[in-house]
C-alpha cells in the first residue's frame, strides 16, 4: 500500500481532472458516466487517504485531515456540480418534450399555412429585437460619447474664462459670451 504523501498529489490530480472533464461534460464533449466514476475513485481514494491520515503521527495527523477536508470539500462541490448539471440537462429535455407535445397538439388542430405565418412571425419578432437591442447599444455609447464631450468642453471653457480672466477682458463680454451659449443650446434642442 502506498503512503499518505504519494496518495495526496495523485487525489490532487484527480480532482483537477474532474474539473476539466466536467467543463468538457459541459461543453457537450464527454459524457457524465466518465466523471461519475472519477468521483468514484476519488471518493475511494480519500478513504484510503483517510485510513493513512489515523496512522501517521499525531503532530503530522491534523496537518492530513486538514489536507484531506479540504479535498473532501472540493469533491463534494465537484459532485453537487455534476448533479446540478445533469439536473439542468435533464429539466430543458423534459422541456423540450413537453413543448414538442404542445407543438404536435397545437399544430393537429392549426392548417399547416397557420403554423408557418406563426414561426415567420415569431423569427420576425427575435430579428426586430435583435435590431432594437443594436439600437439600443449604439444609443448608449452615443450618450456616453457627448456627456465625455461635455466635461471635456467645459474644461475648455474653465480655462478660456481663466485666460480671459488674466487678460483683463470685461465681465459685459464674458456675460455676452454665455448669454450667446446659453441661446446656442435653446436653438440645439
Amino acid at each position: 500500500m502506498a503512503s499518505i504523501s504519494e496518495l495526496y498529489p495523485k487525489a490532487k490530480k484527480l480532482v483537477y481532472d474532474i474539473e476539466v472533464q466536467i467543463n468538457h461534460v459541459e461543453k457537450g464533449r464527454a459524457s457524465s458516466e466518465d466523471v461519475e466514476s472519477s468521483l468514484e475513485r476519488l471518493s475511494s481514494l480519500l478513504d484510503d487517504l483517510d485510513d493513512l491520515a489515523k496512522k501517521e503521527r499525531p503532530s503530522q495527523r491534523e496537518n492530513w485531515r486538514r489536507k484531506l477536508k479540504e479535498l473532501t470539500g472540493q469533491k463534494d462541490f465537484l459532485d453537487d456540480q455534476l448533479s446540478r448539471y445533469l439536473k439542468r440537462i435533464n429539466r430543458k429535455g423534459r422541456e423540450r418534450r413537453e413543448r414538442d407535445e404542445l407543438m404536435a397538439r397545437r399544430n393537429s388542430s392549426l392548417s399547416s399555412g397557420a403554423a408557418n405565418d406563426y414561426s415567420q412571425e415569431n423569427s420576425s419578432l427575435l430579428r426586430s429585437s435583435k435590431m432594437v437591442g443594436e439600437y439600443l447599444y449604439t444609443g448608449r455609447e452615443a450618450l456616453s460619447n457627448l456627456i465625455g464631450q461635455k466635461y471635456r468642453l467645459k474644461n475648455v471653457q474653465r480655462k478660456v474664462f481663466d485666460i480671459a480672466n488674466l487678460m483683463g477682458l470685461s465681465n459685459s463680454i464674458l456675460k455676452m459670451s454665455e448669454k450667446r451659449e446659453k441661446i446656442d443650446k435653446i436653438i440645439i434642442f
